[in-house]
Parts: C-alpha cells; sequence; structure tokens
C-alpha cells in the first residue's frame, strides 16, 4: 500500500512538473526597454496567431547552437495551457476568424536553431533545419506562425492532418504593431527573416505529426 501511494505521488508532481514547464515560455521585454550594445541580449520577433476557439498552446523551441550541448532551448509560447489562463488572455490582433499575439523577446547573441514545436499535444517526428542569427543590441523579425489544431472528435475533419503550420511574413501588420508597443526601440537596427517561401519557413511542407504526451516532452525538455 505504500509502495502504492508513493508511486501515485510521484506520478501527480511529475505531471504537475510537466504542465508547468510546458506553460512556460519567455515573456515579452518592458514596453519601455531600449537595445542595448553588441555585448547586450538580442531582440526576437515572432507573431502566432491561431483560429478563434482553440487554446493551444501553441510552442515554438530554438536552441542557440553556439552554447553546446547543454545549453537552454528558448520557448517561445502563445495560447494558453488552461481555459483560466485563455480568459485573462490579451491579443494584439483580432480578425472575425482568429486571434494574434506579438511576441517580443530576449535571446543572447547567437546561431538558434529550431528544435521542435508544438500545437496543443501534436509536434512533429522532425522538424525543418531552421536556423537564424541574433546579434546584440540588434532586432530580429522571425515573421509570423499560423497554428491550427485538428478537432479530433470531428468526422469532417478525420482525413485532415493533424495540425495545420503556416510560416509568412506579416511585417507590414506586425512591425506597425511593434512600433506602437515598444516606441523606444529603434527599429533602424531590425532585419526581417521572415520566410519568401515555405522551404525557407519554420515548417516542412509535408509534416509527419504525432499525437505526443506534455509531460513526457516537458521533462525531455
Amino acid at each position: 500500500m505504500k509502495i502504492y501511494v508513493k508511486t501515485l505521488l510521484k506520478a501527480v508532481m511529475l505531471t504537475l512538473l510537466g504542465l508547468t514547464l510546458v506553460a512556460c515560455g519567455k515573456s515579452n521585454i518592458a514596453p519601455d526597454a531600449i537595445l542595448g550594445g553588441p555585448s547586450q541580449n538580442g531582440v526576437v520577433v515572432l507573431s502566432i496567431d491561431y483560429p478563434r476557439g482553440q487554446t493551444g498552446p501553441f510552442i515554438l523551441r530554438f536552441k542557440n547552437i553556439e552554447s553546446g550541448a547543454f545549453g537552454a532551448t528558448e520557448v517561445i509560447k502563445a495560447g494558453a495551457s488552461t481555459t483560466w489562463e485563455m480568459a485573462l488572455k490579451k491579443y494584439d490582433f483580432k480578425a472575425d476568424d482568429s486571434y494574434g499575439e506579438l511576441k517580443v523577446v530576449a535571446f543572447e547573441p547567437g546561431i538558434y536553431k529550431l528544435v521542435s514545436w508544438t500545437v496543443g499535444t501534436v509536434e512533429p517526428n522532425d522538424v525543418q533545419d531552421y536556423r537564424f542569427h541574433v546579434e546584440g543590441g540588434k532586432i530580429t523579425y522571425l515573421g509570423n506562425a499560423f497554428f491550427k489544431q485538428k478537432n479530433i472528435f470531428s468526422r469532417s475533419e478525420a482525413n485532415n492532418p493533424l495540425a495545420i503550420t503556416v510560416h509568412t511574413d506579416k511585417s507590414e501588420r506586425d512591425i506597425k504593431a511593434l512600433s506602437e508597443k515598444y516606441p523606444n526601440l529603434d527599429l533602424n537596427h531590425l532585419t526581417s527573416l521572415a520566410p519568401k517561401n515555405a522551404e525557407n519557413g519554420f515548417f516542412k511542407p509535408e509534416q509527419d505529426l504525432e499525437i505526443t504526451i506534455p509531460v513526457i516532452n516537458a521533462i525531455a525538455n
């Protein structure tokens, strides 16, 4: 009995830890932030859109490949992990059928590689070899990521992919919002890496997707 209780408690603790780690993402920089010098952090800008009524979470994970095997993985997250979190969510963009969030986060200088992405409990078995360079004291715009979860209970979507993902350039909308929300950032130091076509984006044209268990992924990452 004691062994069973200990095992159950351990499972509960791991679940809570996993949910906590899945929920975490880098916070946006302060609205009055200014760019530092070349030895300081750079700023990465990315917008994430998703259909109204979907919570996600929608997550992209990037690793600084210059920091070695044990370097930290930077997580950019939109959407919500719980209904309560979704109720408190503030959106930067609203359309008739979608919401959008502008992520403006600090990254240490270096070369980053996309290591995984998640839509709810769906993620690819392998990812596009997408890399980008972050320079200290400069802004790097990565474009817009659109995520849509498949309704696994809908017969009409039975033959659709588990998730729809698109990486595009929405710089006209996003940079306008960036200048309004962060008036102290010098946009003369902005470099756009928004994709010109699908081959240069986050997502492969045809992804081999699977449903995953968030706790296992969280601990592995």
